[in-house]
């Protein structure tokens, strides 16, 4: 239990500390060194933007299951961020991700993130895992035409709106689609629930705006 006061060890690479009963904020001297930061299901509070756009050779961000607050930032080096369970919120920038990035586990599930879900997240061509189910996105979902890699796609119970992604018939490995409790509307070929199993397929868009959605499958 307690806080942690300071991570000031000059060649420190990995952190770990998950499951404890850690509280505070983290420390603003974590070296630059440091690959994997791992705190998981712990109590940290306050925001974390400005401490982890510093560290330029994270790979590995895992702060699931806090009470961290603010906006979120990535920077390119990361490969896994696990963000979900706390009360990050505010929009996401558009400047979000890059062509840049790294990226194949992105987790923000269980926050009060608002907004669009930015036009940028086309370009994180190497994901294969994206939660951002139960927040209080809005708007239209970009393309994704490009998430190629996707297995798991998870955007459940949000405000979206609009045509399902057109990305989605393109994502050859995906397993675990879940689109449900939003408002999307239009049509859904069946080349995406022959890539899904079974059970998702049709579970995966139910409570979607029934008023105007259609949720035709179509033959190919």
């Amino acid at each position: 239990s307690g806080t942690i006061q300071s991570l000031a060890f000059a060649a420190l690479d990995t952190f770990i500390a998950d499951d404890n009963r850690l509280n505070g904020v983290l420390p603003a001297d974590i070296p630059t060194t440091v690959k994997v930061l791992s705190i998981r299901n712990n109590a940290l509070s306050g925001p974390i933007r400005d401490i982890v756009a510093t560290l330029t050779s994270l790979t590995n961000l895992r702060l699931d299951h806090n009470d961290l607050t603010g906006p979120i930032h990535l920077s390119d080096s990361h490969v896994e961020v696990l963000l979900n369970h706390n009360h990050f919120d505010g929009t996401l920038s558009q400047d979000f991700l890059t062509a840049n990035s790294n990226l194949q586990t992105l987790y923000l599930h269980h926050n009060r993130l608002t907004g669009p879900v930015p036009a940028t997240m086309n370009l994180a061509a190497e994901l294969e895992h994206l939660r951002l189910d139960e927040n209080e996105f809005t708007g239209t979902l970009p393309t994704l035409e490009t998430l190629t890699k996707l297995k798991e796609l998870r955007m459940d119970r949000n405000s979206l709106m609009g045509p399902l992604p057109s990305g989605l018939s393109t994502m050859l490995d995906l397993v675990h689609l879940d689109l449900a409790n939003n408002g999307f509307t239009g049509t859904c070929s069946s080349v995406v629930f022959e890539r899904v199993s079974a059970r998702m397929s049709i579970e995966s868009l139910a409570r979607n705006d029934k008023r105007r959605q259609t949720k035709t499958i179509e033959d190919n």
